[in-house]
């Protein structure tokens, strides 16, 4: 079970307002700053990019290997300019020392600035001294107190980080430690779950409900392909042999695998799974207590997409413009006819039709479930849409992944050349669409 961290937090603004700053050039407060958190805490600075809302200026500014949210920097550049600190209400020390090199950044460049904390203006400038750096620093541990001391018996308390997400450790974990020492390394293993696993990829993971059950579950589902970060999930997919695959409580896993040398622990419910010899994954699999089901009835629902250039409101230079920018993939939108039983999660292949580059050019996910909005065509008539991310998508101009011809031969109980867009595509006719698409990928490899 997880609670809402948001809930009854004590502590939580910890911002600085700075006047008297006129002519504020942010590259040199970077500049400074960085120099202050290099030669001051021997640490490196970094920041995002600045981005602009009228005289609005905003960005983040956090400490490499040492922070955990990130400090929030607005910059308000109108007839009094000023500039808001904001320290993360469960900041590390590392954030706290960019706030305050931030801050002496500031002082010394504009020695006559005042400073304040929070809004308690009545009280006074705020004093850059060390004992008040080590008074902000403890009321951000106490958030991690508050949080370790209110976490019941069996449950999990969730909180967000700038790169992945963590669970707070339970007294029960370390039954040993004083609270001192236990804060101490709860604060610890937050900053080293920021950083130490940046280069592994996150684990698959879907949304699936139990046979006879509307309740949803994350389940992690792993292949043993490649070293990967597992996040919060509930469930545990084994793929084996023959596209078959074992479902095993997230908790069931672990406890098979305590000892497993390709199993990393990166906080109390999220772990690292390094790719293992195949016997090795074999052996594990065969270990699992489990019934086997047919992948193709673990994956959601798979839509066919239909996309005309010639009268589409996303138009062929967008679509050029969208696969230049962005390779990788890129989101949008898309009506969705057969949308009563779609939902967030499930997948799609868009189809171009009405020219000479006809047939599948890309595939994805949706990432919202559907909603109502305006018809697209201008006629009127009610429509759903879906929000949804794209990848493996071909150039604008290039021959599709699979020509309709292709996809004739393949899967003929669909009509390839005339339909809606929104087509729920049986579950085999899915699968095979799947194979096929996955094969033509490879072969460009």
């Amino acid at each position: 079970m997880e609670k809402n961290p948001l809930d009854n937090i004590p502590y939580k603004e910890h911002t600085f307002h700075v006047f008297g700053i006129d002519g504020l050039n942010l590259d040199e407060l970077w500049k400074k700053s960085a120099d202050i958190l290099s030669e001051t805490y021997s640490m490196t600075l970094g920041h995002g990019e600045v981005e602009s809302d009228g005289d609005c200026y905003h960005t983040t500014a956090l400490a490499l290997f040492y922070s955990t949210q990130e400090v929030q920097v607005t910059y308000f550049d109108v007839d009094k300019p000023h500039i808001h600190i904001e320290i993360p209400w469960l900041g590390s020390y590392g954030d706290v020392f960019v706030a305050f090199s931030l801050l002496k950044a500031l002082r010394a460049l504009y020695p006559s600035c005042e400073i304040y904390y929070n809004d308690d203006i009545d009280k006074g400038q705020f004093v850059l001294q060390e004992e008040n750096i080590h008074a902000i620093m403890t009321m951000c541990f106490r958030n991690m107190v508050y949080l370790i001391e209110n976490t019941e018996k069996g449950e999990h308390i969730v909180v967000p980080g700038m790169n992945r997400n963590f669970t707070v450790p339970t007294k029960e974990e370390f039954p040993d430690l004083s609270m001192e020492e236990m804060t101490e390394k709860a604060v610890n293993m937050y900053v080293d779950l920021q950083w130490k696993y940046m280069d592994y990829e996150d684990a698959r993971t879907e949304k699936v409900s139990k046979k006879g059950s509307d309740e949803k579950q994350i389940a992690a589902l792993l292949d043993n392909k490649q070293d990967v970060f597992v996040p919060l999930c509930q469930t545990v997919f084994l793929f084996g042999p023959d596209d078959l695959c074992k479902a095993v409580s997230e908790k069931t896993f672990l406890e098979k695998t305590k000892d497993c040398e390709y199993i990393e622990m990166a906080d109390s419910l999220q772990f690292i799974m390094k790719k293992m010899p195949d016997n090795e994954w074999d052996a594990l699999y065969d270990s699992i207590d489990s019934d086997e089901y047919w992948v193709k009835d673990l994956l959601h629902n798979t839509y066919l997409l239909r996309w005309n250039p010639l009268i589409s409101s996303f138009k062929l230079d967008e679509y050029r413009e969208a696969t230049t920018k962005c390779p990788d993939g890129f989101s949008l939108n898309w009506s969705v006819y057969e949308w009563e039983h779609a939902e967030e999660g499930d997948h799609y292949y868009m189809l171009r039709t009405g020219d000479d580059k006809a047939g599948i050019i890309f595939w994805g996910w949706f990432t919202s479930d559907p909603f109502e909005g305006e018809d697209w065509a201008g006629k009127g008539q009610p429509r759903h849409y879906m929000d949804m991310v794209s990848v493996d998508a071909v150039g604008a101009d290039d021959e599709p992944r699979i020509t309709v011809e292709e996809l004739e031969a393949a899967i003929p109980n669909v009509d390839w050349r005339k339909g809606h867009s929104g087509e729920l595509l049986s579950p085999e006719d899915a699968q095979t669409l799947r194979e096929l698409f996955n094969s033509k990928l490879e072969s460009k490899e």
